[in-house]
């Protein structure tokens, strides 16, 4: 199964993705229990970043992300990587549409402990969606889960 999301995403400077919240939250919950803590949900980036220190395969970057997803170069693209067990496909939008932004490859990673055997918020935004939903980041398997509920509980890691 591929995956197919688009997001708002910036990559800035990373942190360093602190210990896990004592109780699950909404999306929320969680930014203003970050807030409080001097700092911020990390960016899906820094959950990949990790992921990938643990093992995982990794992100490829698109060579078409000026082109429609739809257009033969997207398509053939996606398609290649999808063979080569990324199945997960990141867009991004701009002001004309969207366009494929990166691909991730979970495969091969290993959760540090025990404490990670949860899904995390994540400070990204699913922007497909008429209703907002969120990204977490599942760290029993180093999946990124796209459509999650704001309002439904997930656990929290901040960066300071």
């Amino acid at each position: 199964m591929m995956w197919i999301v688009v997001v708002a995403l910036s990559r800035g400077a990373s942190g360093s993705i602190g210990d896990v919240a004592p109780i699950k939250m909404s999306f929320q919950q969680a930014y203003e229990y970050c807030s409080k803590q001097s700092a911020r949900l990390p960016q899906i980036y820094e959950y990949l970043d990790f992921a990938v220190a643990h093992g995982a395969i990794g992100v490829l970057a698109s060579k078409v992300s000026d082109q429609s997803p739809w257009s033969p170069a997207g398509l053939e693209e996606w398609q290649r990587n999808f063979e080569n067990g990324y199945d997960v496909l990141i867009y991004k939008r701009h002001g004309n549409g969207i366009s494929p932004d990166f691909y991730f490859n979970h495969r091969h990673y290993q959760k540090p402990d025990s404490s990670w055997a949860k899904s995390f918020w994540t400070s990204s935004l699913d922007a497909s969606s008429e209703v907002p939903k969120g990204f977490v980041f599942y760290g029993e398997d180093g999946q990124l889960l796209d459509g999650q509920d704001l309002d439904s509980p997930h656990s929290v890691r901040c960066v300071n």
